[in-house]
Parts: structure tokens; C-alpha cells; sequence
């Protein structure tokens, strides 16, 4: 190749360089990713990361796959049919204890306490259920039983001089709930928005409780997570991931107005009832780790685990502060 050949091919690739500069989904090759998740509130930074085109700025495709909770979200990654997927945060613990490599990728949600906590124990109007001690010997709904609702409900009754043992927990998915409510099929329930605002717009029901705030003001609840094999062989992927997904964190804290029209966008509540929720958590981009190892402690004292494990192991770096 002569010197005058070789000066015109640089000068073309600076040229074609100029005028179509790489971007950074360019220069990264897309990857779909299969995410699960719950079509609820705590998901609004990746309602708001997909919407605002934020995952596809770092080059990843996100598949949403809507699902009913971590009880069939952890076993989808584990299994592999999903990339990773949005799960409170117990789950993971009770995991790692029982040598299963899952890892929390993302922080997400935490209860946000006064003067608008995030979770409540919601009952009919004229149940005669007026406290937690009223609750034993009733049939009582959560998304899943020895889960984080769960173990927050229970010992929020022990707080308030009650037992959860003497309770019939049942399992029902949070849309499903408020019908069992109101057809008697329970007698109370954890709820969690949209559905919440839902049945107390519809009337005949009334909170008594707020399992979450009780144990901790500001209690971590959920985030993302996968399991530490498929990180390691993913790691950019992962990394590049949490980066849009903290974008969507970043814009829902900054625009809390768009936070109903997202709602109503990603999931079947009408846009006039979206604009109406107002039980949402704090959406965060760490996690608390003293916070964390409280979550720890009280799973041990139910006996949920048997041993207690250190919450830095839980997360990647980064994630625990």
C-alpha cells in the first residue's frame, strides 16, 4: 500500500469518524436482558430507565416480564430462564444462608415512613378488626408466606401484643387481593400500591397498621437481583444495567409528578386513578447495611433462617453503605 493511499483511507475513517461520531450504544453490542419484575410502585426507576431510553443509551435491550413476586422470580434466575429481576431483599439472605449464590445487583425501594408510610395492613370497614391482637384466629393475605411481608406483619403484631402464629396466612397475588378482602375470603391484607389506593378509593375498607414503618422507618425492601455466576461471566452488562437504572431512580426523585403517568403506562391502572396513588416508598441508590443486618437479626428470631449471615456478602460493591 503506497504512503499516499494509506494518507487518503486515514482521512476517510476521520471523516466518516466526524460525521458519525460513536455513541456509547454504538460502541457497545446490545444484549436483550430478561428482567423480571412486579407491576407495582417499587418499580417506577425501571418503568422510568425503559421509558426514557436510558437502558438503551448503554446498549441493553430489557425485556419486561411481569410476574406475581419473588417467589417466582428467584427461581426463574436461579433456573435461568431469567437474567436477573427485581425481589425484596430477604429472599437473597435466606438464600445465601442455604449456599445459593444469589446477589443484589441494585438497591431499589425502602419504606419511607411519616408522614406517608409505604405498606399497610388493610382490613374491611366492618370487620370489628381494629388492631393487630384482633388479627388472631382470622385468615390473613400476603404475597408470600416467610417472605418479607411476612416476617414484618409478625413482628409488628409481637410489637403491638399480639401472635402470628395464631393467624391463617394464605397466599394471594397483590392484584387479586382486594377481591378476596371484600368476598370474605380473608380477613386482612398486606397492601402495597397501586392496589392499595384502589381498594380504599372503592370504600369499605381501612388501614390498621404499618408492618414495614414499625420495624424500621426507613426498613430496605427490594431491589435487583441475579446470581453471582451470571454476573461474573456479565459483568459490563450488568454494570452498564444498574447505571441506566439509577438514571430512572434519579428521574423518578426529581419529577415525583410523572410518577402516576409511569404507573399508568406500565401497568393496567387507568391514568385518572394513577394520578390519585400516594403510598409510595423512597427509592434509593444503596442500600443501608445496618438497616439490612436488622432485616438479618429479625429472620433469625421467626426462625426463617437458622444462622446469620453478613449482609456484605450479599451485594456487590458498591450497593451496602
Amino acid at each position: 500500500m503506497t504512503r499516499s493511499y494509506k494518507l487518503v483511507t486515514v482521512v476517510l475513517i476521520l471523516s466518516l469518524w466526524l460525521v458519525f461520531p460513536l455513541s456509547s450504544s454504538w460502541s457497545q453490542p446490545r444484549k436483550t436482558l430478561k428482567v423480571g419484575y412486579i407491576p407495582i410502585v417499587s418499580v417506577l426507576p425501571l418503568y422510568a430507565a425503559v421509558n426514557n431510553g436510558y437502558f438503551k443509551a448503554k446498549g441493553v435491550e430489557v425485556k419486561l416480564i411481569p410476574m406475581a413476586g419473588g417467589a417466582v422470580i428467584i427461581p426463574a434466575i436461579i433456573g435461568g430462564s431469567l437474567d436477573m429481576g427485581f425481589s425484596a431483599y430477604f429472599p437473597v439472605i435466606a438464600a445465601r444462608t442455604r449456599g445459593i449464590d444469589l446477589v443484589i445487583i441494585a438497591a431499589t425501594v425502602r419504606e419511607i415512613g411519616l408522614p406517608q408510610p409505604y405498606v399497610g395492613v388493610v382490613v374491611r370497614a366492618d370487620s370489628g378488626i381494629n388492631k393487630a391482637k384482633d388479627l388472631e384466629g382470622k385468615t390473613f393475605a400476603v404475597n408470600t408466606i416467610k417472605a418479607v411481608d411476612w416476617l414484618t406483619t409478625s413482628e409488628w403484631m409481637a410489637i403491638n401484643g399480639a401472635d402470628a402464629k395464631k393467624v391463617n396466612w394464605v397466599e394471594i397475588p397483590f392484584p387479586a387481593m382486594g377481591g378476596a378482602l371484600r368476598t370474605k375470603k380473608v380477613d386482612a391484607i398486606t397492601g402495597v400500591d397501586p392496589f392499595m389506593t384502589i381498594e380504599l378509593g372503592m370504600g369499605g375498607v381501612k388501614i390498621i397498621g404499618y408492618p414495614f414503618m414499625s420495624v424500621n422507618p426507613k426498613l430496605p425492601v427490594a431491589g435487583f437481583v441475579s446470581t453471582d455466576s451470571w454476573v461474573k461471566k456479565n459483568r459490563d452488562l450488568t454494570d452498564r444495567f444498574v447505571s441506566a437504572l439509577y438514571q430512572g431512580t434519579d428521574y423518578i426523585n426529581k419529577n415525583p409528578a410523572k410518577r402516576g403517568e409511569l404507573v399508568a403506562k406500565f401497568t393496567r391502572v387507568k391514568p385518572a386513578l394513577a394520578a390519585k396513588l400516594r403510598f409510595y416508598p423512597g427509592f434509593d441508590r444503596y442500600i443501608d447495611a445496618q438497616a439490612l443486618q436488622k432485616t438479618v437479626e429479625l429472620a433469625v428470631k421467626w426462625g426463617l433462617i437458622s444462622k446469620r449471615v453478613n449482609v456484605k456478602e450479599l451485594a456487590l460493591p458498591g450497593v451496602l453503605k
